[in-house]
């Protein structure tokens, strides 16, 4: 099957390098990628990257696969600089691993190497995203990293929720002038999350970071009952309750109408990752400290 310009998930199974080139270029002329928003304050919206070294994969989280509650690890870790929340989550993430945080990448080279570096007798995937992603100092990025703080495993109602944001972020009382409203606007992502890019500080201070050119999805959580629109409504948005240590992989990211899953055989794993090598592209340039 070759790559079609359809807006539609497609599985592509590919025999070299330079062909995923090619259909990365199609992909970002069909999407007409990068894309500026429609302000100078909106994101613009662009190719992300992600390489997973058996194709049976499904994306998610290594929170879920983790043993080790979110307020533990937080409360544990201690990084080598001072970090906002949302930094020293993206740091546990690179050294850890046990975060609701997806790594993803805006270079395709990275999301290559990572698909063909293991499981060698597998065949890898790389997929391709198109979001137009939040910043990480932006207050939707700053609720979403908070549930992290959340001590409890039981289920919370999302005013329980908004209480603590306010008690961390007590700045967002004049952006909502009431707590319905900040009800209403965490409703409006919290179960299912977004793409978020790391602010620059955090991008200085972590180098991994800065070498695989990171960025993250960060999932949504897991409500106690199945979502209707009312829902929504500010008026009822409170009432919600969710399960905060959950992490929900969205749709988008099965198979979402702009998710392209690239199929790399893997007898030709290592002459792709000799190509990335001659490019820099190596486990000590991506992964130091390790």
């Amino acid at each position: 099957m070759e790559y079609q310009y359809i807006d539609m998930y497609q599985e592509i199974p590919i025999s070299s390098l330079d062909e995923i080139y090619q259909i990365i270029q199609e992909y970002k002329k069909f999407y007409n990628l990068p894309r500026p928003g429609l302000s100078a304050e909106s994101p613009e919206l662009n190719c992300f990257y992600r390489g997973q070294s058996n194709c049976e994969w499904d994306i998610s989280p290594s929170l879920l696969r983790s043993k080790v509650e979110e307020p533990a690890l937080l409360s544990t870790f201690a990084p080598k600089e001072n970090l906002s929340l949302f930094g020293t989550i993206a740091y546990i993430q690179h050294h850890h691993q046990s975060t609701r945080f997806i790594d993803f990448t805006t270079n395709p080279d990275v999301a290559i190497y990572f698909a063909c570096s293991d499981n060698n007798d597998k065949d890898g995937a790389l997929y391709i995203y198109n979001y137009a992603p939040h910043r990480s100092e932006w207050y939707t990025a700053a609720i979403l990293s908070e549930l992290t703080r959340i001590q409890t495993k039981d289920a919370i109602s999302v005013q329980e929720f908004s209480y603590e944001i306010l008690r961390y972020h007590p700045e967002f009382k004049e952006r909502f002038s009431a707590i319905e409203d900040l009800n209403g606007t965490i409703m409006s992502f919290l179960d299912h999350g977004f793409m978020v890019l790391a602010d620059k500080d955090s991008y200085a201070k972590n180098v991994r970071l800065q070498r695989q050119s990171g960025c993250f999805y960060v999932c949504g959580v897991q409500f106690s009952k199945t979502l209707v629109s009312s829902d929504y409504w500010r008026s009822q948005a409170g009432k919600n309750k969710f399960f905060p240590h959950s992490a929900v992989v969205p749709e988008d990211l099965k198979h979402g109408h702009t998710l392209r899953k690239l199929l790399i055989p893997q007898n030709i794993k290592s002459d792709v990752l000799c190509a990335l090598a001659l490019k820099g592209i190596t486990k000590d340039y991506l992964l130091p400290y390790m």
